[in-house]
């Protein structure tokens, strides 16, 4: 349950129109709505009011509204979120260290799942889109959504500034000199978030994400030998205040990697195209521009050339002749522990006798997207992406047990995401 104010309508004498609405998580079908006056933050406490609620009895009309809205809802055994509910549990609906109760026709537990970003269908068809071409015109994506250019641009400003997604331009690690990667799982000691922002400031890390299980965090390290990669774990990773200890898993082959899932974070395993050069044949121009795309895969010519001093002319010929030739791709990430209700997940897996035939079975699971070998703890390492935790059970507890040779698995869920793949600082 949210309360919502409706973009680009108002009523007759000119205010906006607010909603309080209830969304069934998996189908995001509207089961109740009503209108709650002038303020998302003042909703109603008795039904049909529409009066403003002093900020006294705010969160109490809060609790209120919330009941008004649940009426004739069956919620027994259901679980009730809201952006709203973790300001006023402990004031209005309990204990906010034990699951907090709404009294109906059946108990619901609510509780604050964090922001989840709902998108309608024009705005998953433009990403559908957008993961095909990051660089499509607002008047091409506009016209295959049936929508203005204008409006097209002010749905994508709200995707990125939600952290839906966002466009960039990947340079392949190998292209950049990059030929030792390592997946560490790190254990803190203490809160776990001011370590994870820490090591988001780490260039070589690349990806950086907060999980439950083995691990309070796992982080993609990238060097350019192996004992870069050394020196970096001990200056950048286990110098951080909190890091208790770490586990290296260095990869040693790519058995699997889905190029097409802009959301698979395993960014270093990305194969560089065919003939491409290295970074070193880059000049200083190239080097600017590729780090403008690497922040805005989107940027216009006009704002490359103004924000890298490279003349228009030069700079536009430039990036198309990076772009053609493949060194720089527009990727499209897409962050659906977000907007989405799909599982992300890391699976350590332990292998009996030869290895290759449990990675051909692996391989040809849709679920898994990335299969790698590696040294450490584990022989291969999966991450794998689920439509539900449901699904994620059934792939853990039944499928893989199914295949001869596998042994045993770990697995770490993925539960936020600081830093994504494909954005390098090293170039």
């Amino acid at each position: 349950m949210d309360g919502k104010n409706l973009r680009s309508t108002a009523r007759a004498n000119g205010r906006k129109i607010h909603l309080l609405t209830a969304l069934e998580h998996t189908t995001r079908v509207v089961l109740a709505q009503m209108d709650i006056g002038e303020n998302t933050d003042e909703i109603i406490s008795e039904a049909g009011s529409r009066h403003a609620v002093p900020p006294a009895r705010a969160s109490g009309a809060r609790a209120a509204g919330f009941r008004t809205l649940a009426k004739g809802l069956d919620l027994k055994n259901s679980l009730v979120s809201g952006g709203m509910v973790a300001s006023v549990t402990d004031r209005t609906l309990g204990d906010p260290m034990s699951p907090p109760q709404l009294r109906g026709e059946g108990d619901a537990h609510v509780a604050d799942l964090g922001a989840t970003v709902v998108l309608d269908a024009v705005d998953e068809q433009l990403v559908k889109l957008l993961i095909a071409d990051g660089r499509a015109s607002y008047a091409d994506l506009g016209a295959a959504v049936d929508l203005s250019g204008d409006a097209v641009r002010e749905r994508l400003k709200r995707l990125i500034a939600e952290e839906v997604i966002k466009v960039v331009g990947s340079v392949s690690a190998p292209v950049l000199g990059m030929e030792s990667f390592a997946l560490v799982g790190i254990g803190v000691r203490g809160p776990a978030l001011p370590v994870a922002q820490a090591l988001t400031e780490v260039p070589a890390a690349h990806m950086v994400v907060q999980t439950a299980g083995m691990f309070d965090i796992i982080a993609e390290i990238a060097g350019r030998s192996d004992r870069d990669v050394l020196q970096i774990l001990d200056d950048s990773v286990r110098s951080v205040p909190g890091v208790a200890h770490c586990r290296v898993m260095q990869y040693l082959s790519v058995e699997k990697y889905t190029e097409v899932g802009p959301q698979t974070l395993l960014g270093a395993l990305q194969k560089p195209p065919r003939g491409v050069r290295s970074a070193e044949d880059f000049d200083r121009a190239d080097r600017a521009l590729v780090e403008v795309l690497q922040q805005d895969g989107r940027a216009t010519y006009r704002q490359l050339a103004e924000q890298t001093g490279v003349p228009y002319a030069s700079a536009r010929r430039r990036t198309i002749r990076l772009l053609d030739s493949g060194v720089v791709r527009i990727v499209t990430i897409t962050n659906q522990l977000l907007y989405s209700h799909r599982v992300q997940a890391g699976v350590g897996v332990r292998v009996h006798g030869p290895i290759p035939p449990v990675v051909k079975r692996l391989c040809a699971l849709d679920e898994v997207e990335v299969v790698a070998a590696t040294t450490g703890p584990y022989d291969l390492l999966l991450e794998v992406i689920c439509a539900s935790r449901a699904e994620l059970h059934t792939l853990i507890g039944t499928t893989l047990r199914t295949i001869p040779g596998l042994v045993s698995t770990e697995t770490f869920n993925y539960l936020h995401i600081h830093k994504l793949p494909y954005t390098w600082g090293a170039f």
